[in-house]
């Protein structure tokens, strides 16, 4: 704080001319580091200033002031202290609004993003940095919405390679037949149960050696039937015995199964043809000790000489009699037996124009259709989905 001499008159009544800036300065400075008096009285009181010629009233002026403001109380000056201080911590204040620009220019050059969004184009590669918005991962429904006609091409392009496909592969077709099996018999539940099971046995042998080989022979011209394409099963666990042949043409089809069923009718025919023969060769030779006992009978009454009447004769002629009855009664009921356990096999149905069995190129489409849907849409979700964190992770880099 500078000190300023005051304006005033001299003595004599004429003005005092006013002090340049330098001469003030310089007379204000030493007059101001000028020894002050001591206070004799010790009250307080002004000191008498000492009359001097040589000092003008200007200077003696000053030297009162500058003595009045040493004896300024000391709180008085540090009450005026804050105020001061409190003027220079505006200055902090001052800057910091000042520093406010940078922030309000972020807040401008964020204004041409929010406008391109408002305007539609939306952009996933936006920092969430520069927008302090966190970007959402759009959800399942939201993605097949958008881009359903990716997933609909997909599908049906999946579907038509695969009905092309279908369409390459050569055709199989399948004929079959049908064959009865019969038991005889009084016992109906008997015969029934005893024809079911026989049918399940018999079927296993539609497709054996022997009866592959009877068919070739009955095919015209004759060929080798491969196992693979005849198989044979009895229908619902019944009395009939399904025989399916399959070829590349449906006449080589047809064919085919019409030779195995009749192959397999011969051949169960010859079977139960041999079991009826070893049956009664087992029987007959249970009943040959009584044959002989008969020869030896009828060989004795013929070498005796005695007449028919006598006792012994007539002996052994009810002996022969007993003999001849019983081996009678023994043959009717093994010729009963033979017959009336005796299965039978007979064609029911015969074989049709083979039918087209594989490929099925229209239901493989449809299959291949549904299943592309399937995939062609969890590959979209997926690479949405990857695609967005993949911009999202860019963004939080950049």
């Amino acid at each position: 704080m500078k000190a300023r001499s005051n304006r005033g008159d001299s003595t004599d009544g004429t003005r005092e001319p006013e002090p340049q800036a330098g001469d003030e300065d310089e007379a204000g400075f030493e007059s101001v580091m000028r020894p002050i008096p001591p206070d004799p009285a010790g009250d307080g009181s002004d000191p008498p200033l000492a009359e001097n010629a040589s000092s003008p009233p200007a200077q003696q002026r000053l030297d009162r002031l500058m003595h009045h403001a040493e004896r300024v109380p000391e709180s008085d000056s540090v009450r005026d202290e804050p105020t001061e201080v409190a003027v220079e911590q505006t200055a902090p204040a001052e800057v910091a609004v000042e520093q406010t620009a940078p922030a309000e220019a972020a807040v401008e050059q964020t204004a041409p993003a929010e406008v391109a969004d408002a305007q539609g184009n939306v952009s996933p590669e936006r920092s969430t940095k520069q927008t302090g918005i966190t970007p959402v991962r759009p959800s399942a429904d939201a993605i097949l919405l958008q881009r359903w006609w990716i997933v609909l091409l997909g599908a049906v392009a999946i579907g038509a390679i695969t009905f092309a496909v279908s369409k390459a592969v050569p055709a199989t077709y399948t004929s079959s037949s049908e064959v009865v099996v019969l038991v005889s018999g009084t016992d109906v539940d008997a015969t029934t149960l005893g024809a079911n099971n026989l049918a399940d046995q018999y079927a296993q042998v539609v497709d054996s050696t022997q009866v592959l080989s009877m068919a070739a022979k009955l095919l015209k011209p004759p060929s080798d039937i491969p196992s693979s394409a005849i198989s044979g099963g009895a229908v619902a666990a019944q009395n009939l015995v399904s025989i399916q042949a399959t070829a590349p043409s449906p006449q080589l089809a047809r064919a085919r199964a019409a030779a195995v069923a009749d192959a397999f009718v011969n051949f169960v025919t010859q079977q139960v043809s041999s079991q009826a023969t070893d049956y009664q060769q087992t029987t007959s030779a249970q009943l040959r000790p009584i044959g002989i006992e008969i020869t030896k009978i009828q060989a004795q009454l013929n070498r005796s000489g005695a007449p028919a009447t006598s006792a012994k004769s007539l002996e052994l002629q009810q002996t022969l009699d007993t003999l001849l009855a019983e081996r009678a009664t023994a043959q009717a009921s093994i010729a009963q037996t033979a017959v009336a356990g005796r299965p039978s096999v007979q064609l029911t149905s015969a074989a049709g124009l083979g039918s087209q069995t594989a490929p099925k190129p229209t239901l493989y489409a449809l299959v291949g259709l549904i299943v592309g849907l399937l995939i062609v849409a969890r590959l979209v979700v997926l690479t949405s989905a990857r695609r967005a964190t993949t911009w999202s992770n860019q963004n939080d880099l950049t």
